[in-house]
């Protein structure tokens, strides 16, 4: 069943078409999905994707990706300056933090 597979969804919405893609490009922005617009178009061939929207997507997927990392270093570096001094974070501000640096929901 081709419902079940997200990349020939794709596929049958870009065959069947005409797609702004700067237009897709700024309200995947706008709505901060992104990465997930990159992940389901890695999913579809390549020749219907144009090569430079696909380029342009899955570099600011990875620096996407790179940001993340350098926030959760960040909330840990900071967190480990704080256990060393001996204070401890309440456990929402710590919730609060976390969520704030790595847009997660996991409480640490």
């Amino acid at each position: 069943d081709d419902d079940a597979d997200p990349g020939r969804e794709a596929e049958k919405i870009i065959i069947s078409n005409t797609i702004d893609w700067d237009g897709l490009y700024l309200r995947a922005d706008l709505h901060s999905v992104r990465p997930q617009l990159a992940k389901l178009l890695n999913m579809v061939a390549g020749d219907l994707v144009p090569a430079e929207f696909r380029e342009k997507l899955n570099k600011r997927y990875q620096a996407n990706l790179l940001d993340q990392i350098g926030y959760a270093a960040g909330f840990l570096e900071v967190r480990q300056i704080l256990d060393k001094l001996g204070i401890r974070l309440p456990l929402f501000w710590r919730f609060l933090i976390r969520n704030r640096t790595t847009h997660s929901t996991t409480i640490i």
